[in-house]
């Protein structure tokens, strides 16, 4: 859960390997998708993606941290969109 997360955030390493496990979903997301479906994984930087996981969870401290991956890739959506 996205506590959990929050509670370990103070360990960089432990934060890292929350992370990496997000980006190697991110990439499998886009691997298995069909072209209309992928999400542009640089409309964020990857500072700006890890903000958004610590913003949701903070926000979401009762959801669990794939809903926080999941959200990002809506926000992925968005900002590509946008530009």
């Amino acid at each position: 859960p996205c506590s959990q997360y929050n509670a370990n955030r103070g360990d960089e390493k432990e934060e890292d390997v929350f992370f990496s496990w997000a980006e190697g979903f991110l990439t499998g997301y886009n691997m298995q998708a069909k072209s209309t479906e992928m999400v542009e994984l640089s409309a964020l930087t990857g500072g700006q993606q890890l903000q958004f996981v610590r913003d949701y969870c903070d926000q979401h401290p009762d959801k669990r941290y794939i809903e926080a991956v999941l959200a990002l890739i809506q926000a992925l959506r968005t900002s590509a969109a946008s530009k």
